[in-house]
């Protein structure tokens, strides 16, 4: 896995998420054993009593946020059409979703609002609740900027990026 912030130890108490399974680190190995790796590692993590799979996030407190609902901001590079379906992909997760709610859209030229719309073209600043179809680990951008960009893809190519502001509910 790859160390996205700060440093894990041997015998250190981590929590899997967004599982939730607290276990303990029992070994570190990146080419040979070692007893500590610290971001940008790569580094294969061994724990101690507890199920991981792929985009499942080991960390220790403080503990990033989860979940489905959450509000976001996000520039549109193509044309995008949020009554479609989507998908949206962080720093280690590839889920489906939806919008709930679009709060506002503005052009890049001028930064003039444009009126809520669900089609968005190249050049649009987008602020909106999504839902998605399972809990996203995610934090603040202050906190861990890693954890808080996505891309939004629809029918495989990349549409938006943006930062997750906050959870929704």
């Amino acid at each position: 896995c790859a160390i996205l912030g700060g440093a894990v130890k041997t015998k250190e108490s981590v929590r899997v998420l967004p599982s939730g399974h607290a276990c303990a680190v029992h070994a570190l190995r990146v080419l040979a054993p070692v007893s500590r790796a610290r971001y940008p590692q790569a580094v294969g993590v061994q724990l101690k009593g507890c199920p991981v799979g792929r985009g499942q996030i080991i960390c220790k407190p403080p503990l990033p946020q989860t979940g489905s609902e959450v509000a976001v901001r996000f520039f549109c590079v193509f044309s995008f059409n949020a009554r479609n379906d989507f998908a949206v992909r962080c720093a280690t997760q590839s889920v489906k979703a939806s919008c709930m709610a679009i709060r506002s859209v503005r052009n890049v030229d001028g930064l003039k609002e444009k009126g809520i719309t669900e089609s968005f073209e190249p050049g649009d600043m987008v602020h909106a609740s999504i839902i998605c179809s399972e809990p996203l680990v995610y934090d603040a951008p202050h906190v861990n900027i890693t954890l808080s960009r996505f891309v939004i893809l629809q029918r495989e190519a990349i549409c938006a990026f943006g930062i997750i502001e906050e959870t929704g509910t």
